[in-house]
This record gives structure tokens, C-alpha cells and sequence, in this order.
């Protein structure tokens, strides 16, 4: 099978939980919303022209991520939270309200920051969601025939993106050090050395794969939702994310009980790494629910 390899490098950065606000924890690597992301931006694709557009996404792609960082800092920065009784939790980094017509206040914010962070990214394409889903004008704009032309594609757009990369926070720049397509193969695997992993959690259960769980988020839909402010009724646009169960997978040996058989999954020689694939396990009913 045919990868998209991604090796990055980047001296700090923050991968935000979508539940951590005033002190905003990290990610130990980034979920894979984040890398989706990180090549919708280099790719150039146009966000939506209001919240409730979608905007141009690239539908069937697929993610293995892979890291190692240096350390843990903290940093301190002024967040945003809107002068409304009970929605204290409702904080935002920009130096301009987002929501018109609410008044904010600039409370203190603690930032967790990993520090000398190497990144590995593998990218794959089910061809066929991408032309069953991707919509019809960006197919167009696009003008990929094959799984192989949209990993050249993606290539193509990491050595010369539209814009300057980040994976994180805006001031979280990513060094590219390296991005090729590669084939990998399956084969027996039977440890972790190195880097670090996400690893679905189906195959942590049946594998003895130790590590803490996060649901991770991937792919999202547009989703209208109606909330109360200042006692009127207002409908907001929101992110409804389909999330996926995986383990934080430290180097580790793998299939401690002999009376499994040996995991079997894609491998890259020249990493020596194994690479678990994060978005298709959801598909078949393995990942929990959106």
C-alpha cells in the first residue's frame, strides 16, 4: 500500500483538548482533526464563508500519527470570556470578540506546552469515499484521477504550501523535514520503539497495548444548535465531531501473551515503526460513537 510520509519538527506546541479552558492542557501528540487540518491548509482548501459552511474538505482520508517530544513547559497568556452569567467555560485566545453584540473580559490562561517535539504522519486515501463524499465542485478544482495522484497532490503542497504551516496553535510552526510516498507492507509486530503512538483502542484491547485513552477527535459535520444569551434565544453553528477511542501507546513491547497471534499491521522499514491507522476503525463499528 502507498502512504503519504510526513516528518515534522516543531520547538513547541500546544494540541488543545476541546474540554480544557482556563489551564489548557495538551494532547501528548496531535489528534488527528489536527493533521487533517494542518493539509487542508497547506492544500490551500477555503474554509467556510460562515459558520454554518462547511467549506472545502477532503473526504476519505485516513491518519497514522506517531511522536516524541523533549519536555513539558507552561506559558501564560490573556483569554477572552464573555460577560454572561453561567458561561464562564466560554473562552477564546483572540484579542477581538468573536460573537457579536457580547462583551468580554480578559481573564489569565495557563498554556501546557510540549517542547522539542519530532512528529511522524502517515496519510492515506479510500479513493472511493473521496469521489462518493468529497463534494462535486472540489473534485473538480482538484482534478485527482487516482489514490496516487492525491498523495502526489498532498505531497506537492507540503514542499510548496499556500500558506505557513502550523500544527497546534497558530504560533505553533511546524519545520518539514521530510515528505515522500512510500509503500508499506504488513507484518508482524512485536514492539514499539522510538515513537510514540496512537494506537485504536480494539487493537490495544486484543494486543495488551498499555497507555492512557483519549477519545480523539477526527472528521466533523456543521451542526445548528440553539443556546440562551442574556435570556434570548440565539441558534449557533458548532463543530459536532465524530470522536475515536485510541490508547497513548509508549515504546513498549507488544503481544506479551503468546497465546494471541502476532499483530500484523502496516510497518515502515526505514522508521521501523509500526503504523495503526486511526479513522477506518470508526467506519467499522470499532471506535466508539460519533
Amino acid at each position: 500500500m502507498n502512504t503519504l510520509k510526513i516528518k515534522l519538527y516543531q520547538s513547541f506546541a500546544n494540541y488543545r483538548p476541546h474540554y480544557s479552558m482556563q489551564v489548557r492542557h495538551s494532547y501528548p501528540l496531535p489528534p488527528p482533526s489536527a493533521v487533517l487540518g494542518l493539509v487542508h491548509m497547506v492544500l490551500g482548501m477555503k474554509p467556510g464563508e460562515t459558520y454554518k459552511d462547511e467549506g472545502e474538505t477532503i473526504k476519505g482520508m485516513d491518519v497514522a500519527i506517531l511522536g516524541r517530544y523533549g519536555g513539558i513547559g507552561w506559558d501564560y497568556q490573556w483569554l477572552l470570556s464573555p460577560q454572561i452569567k453561567g458561561d464562564r467555560n466560554i473562552l477564546f485566545t483572540s484579542s477581538v470578540s468573536p460573537l457579536k453584540g457580547i462583551k468580554f473580559k480578559q481573564i489569565p490562561g495557563r498554556i501546557q506546552l510540549l517542547i522539542d517535539i519530532d512528529l511522524l504522519l502517515y496519510l492515506r486515501i479510500d479513493f472511493n469515499k473521496y469521489l462518493n463524499e468529497t463534494k462535486s465542485e472540489l473534485k473538480e478544482k482538484l482534478n485527482w484521477k487516482s489514490e496516487d495522484e492525491v498523495l502526489e497532490g498532498i505531497k506537492r503542497a507540503f514542499e510548496k504550501p499556500a500558506e505557513t504551516p502550523y500544527l497546534g496553535r497558530a504560533e505553533d510552526l511546524i519545520v518539514i523535514e521530510e515528505v515522500n510516498v512510500v509503500e508499506v507492507n504488513e507484518q508482524e509486530v512485536y514492539e514499539l520503539k522510538n515513537y510514540s503512538a496512537w494506537v485504536p483502542i480494539s487493537i490495544a484491547e486484543h494486543f495488551d497495548i498499555y497507555g492512557p485513552i483519549y477519545n480523539l477527535p477526527g472528521y466533523y459535520e456543521k451542526k445548528e444548535i440553539k443556546v440562551k444569551v442574556e435570556k434570548k434565544d440565539k441558534k449557533w453553528w458548532i463543530r459536532d465531531f465524530n470522536f475515536h477511542s485510541c490508547v497513548y501507546a509508549e515504546p513498549q513491547e507488544i503481544g506479551i501473551n503468546k497465546e494471541l497471534s502476532p499483530l500484523e499491521t502496516f510497518y515502515d522499514q526505514d522508521k521501523k515503526v509500526p503504523l495503526f491507522f486511526i479513522l477506518k476503525e470508526q467506519e467499522d463499528g470499532n471506535m466508539g460513537k460519533k
